[in-house]
């Protein structure tokens, strides 16, 4: 099948009668600590990105690394800018955005203190 055109789609359409439109996929491999907050409470976040942007979006294992997961995005290419800036802003609001990363152990405010392990 042809990548560039709409599953089922006769060569030429893009399902509306209108001009034809490339379909495009397009990857970001993040960490797997980040893929519930990227999918949210029942999907709200990633059903809301394919609602404002067009784009199909998926979350599926890495290949290569158990620790990685793969965030499909499917549509035109605008669709696919859309939605992909969409996703880099929602991994910064949930990871943060130091510059030490991982290695980071300053408290950034009240709300980013951790909380005390139950004893």
């Amino acid at each position: 099948m042809d990548a560039t055109r709409k599953r089922g789609a006769p060569e030429g359409a893009n399902g509306a009668g209108g001009p034809k439109r490339a379909r495009a996929t397009a990857k970001i491999s993040v960490d797997a600590s980040l893929a519930g907050g990227i999918i949210g409470k029942g999907g709200t976040n990633t059903k809301h990105i394919s609602r404002v942007t067009g784009a199909k979006l998926a979350i599926r294992d890495n290949e290569a690394d158990p620790n990685l997961k793969n965030i499909e995005l499917e549509g035109t290419f605008d669709q696919i800018k859309h939605a992909s800036a969409m996703v880099t802003e929602l991994i910064v609001r949930i990871s943060g955005s130091c510059t030490f990363g991982d290695r980071c152990h300053f408290a950034h405010g009240e709300s980013e203190l951790r909380k005390p392990a139950a004893a």
